[in-house]
């Protein structure tokens, strides 16, 4: 099992940089460098509580479980892309089904 942090996707999907995050809620950019990594052990959860606070998200927005880790596949990569694309995606079908496609 493995616990996958997913803070790049939501601080893009919110157009936020960390830098904003580090200053709002009180922790170093370098904290927050390592949890965009996923080079830390853990998290408190009056942390994880302001950094859902200041995107606007809930933990599961950030915080992904892979019950079957594989280090050999992108998965993880692959996963922040398709979720960077779903509101681009969702934006084209909209236009679509407006233009009557």
């Amino acid at each position: 099992m493995a616990i996958n942090v997913r803070l790049d996707v939501m601080l893009a999907l919110r157009k936020r940089k960390a830098k904003e995050l580090s200053a709002a809620i009180g922790i170093s950019e370098q904290n927050i460098s390592l949890l965009r990594q996923g080079k830390v052990k853990g998290i408190r959860f009056e942390t994880l509580d302001k950094i859902c606070e200041f995107l606007d998200c809930d933990p599961g927005d950030i915080l992904d479980r892979d019950p079957n880790p594989n280090p050999r596949t992108i998965g993880k990569k692959m996963g922040a892309v398709l979720a960077l694309l779903a509101p681009l995606v969702s934006l084209i079908v909209d236009v679509g089904n407006n233009l009557g496609v």
